[in-house]
């Protein structure tokens, strides 16, 4: 997956979170840099709980992250920022496996059909 930037803040009491200089939703944010098509609440920007479901195309698995990646709004932005880090990574070894293991190759010659697995994730 390609390096995607991302400004964190809080403001008001709330986080905010920054993409391409463009102020994003929570979820959306938690999308783009996931890859996921879908989450519980505002993705790897839940403050409080330490399991949260992600969804990617019709597959949906609930990460344990455990205490040491649970956050509270009033924690320190850079506690914030490297918890959320941690989540992104951890999802989007989850994704990137499931793309390998969805990507096949076809070729048709004549009436054949051939697919084969390719880039199979492990």
């Amino acid at each position: 997956m390609e390096e995607i930037k991302f400004q964190l803040r809080r403001k008001n009491g709330k986080l905010e979170v920054v993409i391409l200089g463009e102020v994003m939703e929570l979820y959306q944010a938690s999308r783009i840099l996931t890859g996921t098509t879908g989450e519980d609440f505002d993705g790897v920007f839940t403050p409080l709980y330490s399991a949260i479901a992600f969804k990617y195309g019709n597959k949906r698995k609930v990460f344990e992250f455990g205490e040491e990646k649970v956050f509270d709004l009033d924690s320190p932005i850079e506690i914030i920022a490297n918890i959320v880090a941690l989540r992104i990574l951890e999802v989007r070894q989850w994704v990137d496996k499931i793309k390998g293991e969805e990507a096949v190759e076809v070729s048709i010659n004549g009436k054949n059909i051939n697919i084969c697995q390719i880039n199979k994730g492990g």
